[in-house]
């Protein structure tokens, strides 16, 4: 039995953020145009919590007097599926959305759940992963171990501890005064910002004021990855592009809707994987980056923004400023249990100033996904995104996978309706593709 390990300082702090109305958890999603066997994908789910000690985890019981957080491994944990028979989109949806609406309780193993919706045009698999207990690219991991598991294919693992390589603190220590410096100077200017000029709000359009979230998607084709391609400056990302057409389309959203957002702010979680296995290993190693415009950074002009953030972005991991959230996460250490398990409640008394606008995470170009084969046939279709917590209201989760693009869009229900967030992702497209 694997013995118990303590939270990470990520773990305990995505712990304190995650709650019940606004649960913290990431989707990640598949479809195959065929039919899965709903006793062959239990099989597959638990086979694949077995490869993966924080797949298979449960929280040791703690009170107000605890000071720290335990993961216990549980080997006997059930595999988490419901089954559900949906007869068209809307069925699809609703299921999915109660599905992503739940906060997974940690006290029971695993810290996930698993919905297998069978579907007349395919059957999808989504996970609801607490973001607890990882990050985007474990996601990835934990499905891609289903996958293998279903389609009986081996599933070899890296020779890194899953467990102890999780101290991402290592790989960000400052490396010498100057540099702890810097991002004392870094973090002092991001605060002083704030305060001088809140992150904007993304203007909310026809939000009932209820809870949940929705989901929209958009998949760029190769001809459209092409046209992409050819619109991408000379040392510019993909990721530099989504990021400025992110920050336009809020910029103009809210222009449309008559509310102004002069300084558009976005976290970009990065991970901290040792480039023996980038793809590899479930659990939190992706602290952020936080990159803002100004309206005079974009003057309404997509090439200069992306210009922009292409170079913020090169200078801040230059900088290894993602370092910063790790040396703040060491500080906040220093407190007893019960004042970090309320440090979030400060936030709303700020006016949410330390929260950004909005979230863009990229897994980037995956290695694959192996088709299930038999009657579940191939994969058509992957999908990925991060929490949404108000005022974030909105939150952009991207992947490319073969030749396609897949990009997802979450939003919360106070933040918009059906038709606002269709509009919305209607506007992103336009302005990464130039088709204004």
């Amino acid at each position: 039995m694997t013995p118990s390990f303590p939270f990470t300082r990520l773990d305990e702090l995505f712990f304190h953020i995650d709650q019940p109305a606004e649960p913290f958890s990431l989707q990640v999603e598949v479809r195959v145009d065929g039919h899965f066997s709903s006793e062959k994908m239990r099989a597959a789910i638990s086979t694949a919590m077995g490869r993966h000690p924080l797949a298979r985890v449960r929280q040791q019981p703690w009170n107000e007097r605890s000071n720290h957080y335990v993961w216990e491994p549980v080997d006997a944990a059930l595999p988490p599926l419901r089954t559900v028979d949906c007869p068209d989109d809307k069925a699809l949806a609703a299921a999915r959305d109660e599905l992503m609406a739940l906060s997974v309780p940690l006290g029971e193993a695993p810290p996930f759940r698993a919905l297998l919706a069978h579907h007349p045009q395919g059957d999808v698999l989504t996970l609801n992963l607490s973001h607890v207990a990882s990050d985007g690219i474990g996601g990835y991991r934990l499905l891609l171990s289903i996958l293998r598991a279903y389609a009986g294919l081996t599933d070899p693992l890296p020779a890194a501890d899953a467990v102890q390589a999780r101290d991402i603190g290592r790989a960000t220590r400052p490396q010498g005064i100057r540099e702890r410096a810097q991002r004392v100077a870094a973090l002092g200017k991001y605060l002083i910002d704030s305060v001088e000029g809140p992150p904007a709000r993304i203007a909310a359009k026809f939000g009932d004021g209820g809870a949940g979230v929705g989901f929209e998607y958009l998949t760029l084709n190769p001809g459209q990855l092409a046209r992409l391609d050819a619109r991408r400056g000379d040392g510019m990302t993909v990721n530099d592009m989504l990021a400025a057409a992110l920050h336009l389309t809020i910029a103009r959203w809210n222009a449309a809707c008559g509310q102004p957002a002069n300084r558009v702010t976005m976290m970009m979680p990065m991970s901290l994987r040792d480039e023996t296995h980038t793809f590899e290993l479930v659990g939190n190693y992706s602290p952020w980056l936080n990159v803002a415009t100004r309206a005079r950074d974009r003057q309404a002009d997509f090439n200069r923004t992306a210009a922009f953030i292409a170079e913020r972005t090169r200078e801040l991991k230059s900088q290894r400023r993602s370092g910063i959230i790790t040396d703040l996460l060491d500080l906040a250490g220093i407190l007893p249990g019960w004042a970090r398990r309320r440090l979030h409640l400060l936030m709303p008394l700020t006016g949410n100033f330390v929260v950004d606008t909005t979230v863009l995470y990229n897994l980037g170009r995956l290695p694959g996904l192996p088709d299930p084969g038999g009657r579940a046939g191939r994969i058509i279709d992957f999908r990925f995104n991060p929490p949404a917590r108000m005022p974030l209201g909105v939150s952009v989760g991207a992947a490319t996978l073969g030749e396609r693009l897949f990009l997802s869009f979450r939003y919360r229900r106070e933040q918009f309706d059906h038709i606002a967030a269709q509009d919305f992702v209607v506007l992103f497209r336009q302005v990464l593709l130039g088709e204004e």
